[in-house]
């Protein structure tokens, strides 16, 4: 058992990411021993350093993390490092980015409060995500022998819009490769997540079907077999110049 003699003092501090709780009063770091073998002077309790709220995120959420690092959710954490207040983020805290659908985290997804009352990491953005015509293998200015005869229908650049090739007047699209393509009149590629052109038809994989389209060849529009008979004439005294 450790004893003190009379005038020593013990001085506190508090530990990394605490400060002294000021609430009001003679507040001392220290405490010295008397010599009727009491301590005298009070030292206040050491509460967690408080970072700013985080800035809202353009296109995104920002939201406090479980103590244990669960899935987030909309209710307050119940974790000891986080204030009951869920509007103060203390020492220890973390937040999650996310953004929403259509846009792209740039940044961290994790930022915790830090011991000097800062956020660590840059502050993360919410970009659109947007895909490159040039990504797009089959589609070229001017258009390559495989799509001659057809267009490039664009609805824009931005997630979850599309591409379609559609044929000219007079020509139908024909992919001997698939058992099913009579039944296809355009093909469709959409705007991915991942920034890319997915192929959007009844087709298997969209990387091997333009390399079959590519080995080949041919044109994928090519022109409609189908005549018109010669009309039979029904009116009186009217014929075919």
């Amino acid at each position: 058992m450790v004893v003190y003699d009379f005038g020593e003092q013990l001085i506190y501090e508090c530990e990394r990411g605490y400060v002294f709780h000021h609430a009001g009063g003679n507040t001392e770091l220290h405490i010295t021993c008397e010599e009727n073998g009491v301590w005298r002077g009070q030292v206040s309790d050491c509460v967690p350093i408080e970072c700013p709220a985080p800035p809202a995120i353009e296109h995104g959420w920002v939201a406090l993390k479980t103590h244990h690092g669960d899935s987030l959710n909309s209710r307050r954490p119940s974790a000891s490092n986080i204030s009951d207040d869920a509007t103060v983020y203390v020492y220890g805290s973390k937040i999650e980015m996310s953004c929403a659908l259509g846009y792209r985290l740039v940044g961290p997804v994790v930022r915790e409060c830090l011991a000097n009352g800062k956020w660590s990491s840059a502050e993360p953005h919410c970009d659109q995500v947007t895909c490159d015509l040039s990504r797009l293998v089959l589609f070229s200015d001017p258009p390559m022998p495989v799509t001659e005869n057809g267009t490039f229908n664009v609805s824009g650049k931005f997630y979850g819009d599309l591409a379609d090739f559609i044929c000219k007047p007079g020509y139908r699209l024909t992919l001997p490769m698939f058992s099913y393509s009579w039944s296809l009149t355009k093909l469709t590629w959409t705007c991915h997540m991942n920034g890319s052109w997915v192929l959007f038809n009844n087709i298997d994989t969209g990387s091997e079907f333009v390399d079959a389209v590519l080995k080949r060849g041919q044109a994928l529009c090519q022109p409609l077999r189908y005549k018109c008979p010669e009309p039979k004439v029904r009116a009186l005294n009217c014929h075919i110049v």
